[in-house]
């Protein structure tokens, strides 16, 4: 069924991401304004669900005292909102690069180098943005790190 689209402020969505990170990571988490738009007509359960993965994701592989940055900025034509999350990790390895947000046969469910499973989450941010008519990408990094996108499509005019 069609998602429920609703005007949302971008601060209540990222303050309320970040508040469901474990409380002894949500300090780690910077977020930056690069961009004068403050609303996105999104549903606000669904992209919840999507940055709360990436937060997970960066601060999950993220060494324990490095920050994780979210960085809000737009482009005007045409008009898109972009919500980076940047991590200081190990990177994504470059065989996983062009399926990464895709679910995979296993289920989506695969296991990092640390044990940690990984993947699923990242298809549920890649479902969340196509219902949205917007995109999940990873952008180009020197390493170390990476920096996850998401692009978001509809922003209302002030």
């Amino acid at each position: 069924e069609p998602i429920r689209r609703e005007v949302i402020e971008i601060d209540t969505l990222l303050a309320i991401a970040v508040a469901d990170m474990p409380e002894h990571e949500r300090a780690r988490v910077r977020v930056e304004h690069l961009s004068d738009i403050r609303c996105a007509s999104v549903d606000m359960s669904l992209m919840r669900l999507a940055v709360r993965n990436l937060l997970s994701n960066a601060l999950k592989f993220s060494p324990p005292q490095s920050s994780v940055v979210v960085r809000v900025s737009d482009q005007d034509a045409p008009p898109m909102l972009f919500i980076d999350v940047i991590d200081v990790g190990t990177g994504i390895p470059a065989a996983q690069q062009a399926t990464l947000f895709e679910r995979h046969p296993s289920g989506g469910r695969q296991v990092s180098p640390t044990g940690r499973g990984l993947r699923l989450g990242l298809y549920i941010v890649g479902r969340v943005m196509e219902l949205h008519g917007g995109q999940a990408l990873l952008l180009p990094q020197a390493p170390p790190g990476s920096t996850l996108r998401l692009v978001v499509n509809e922003v209302p005019a002030d």
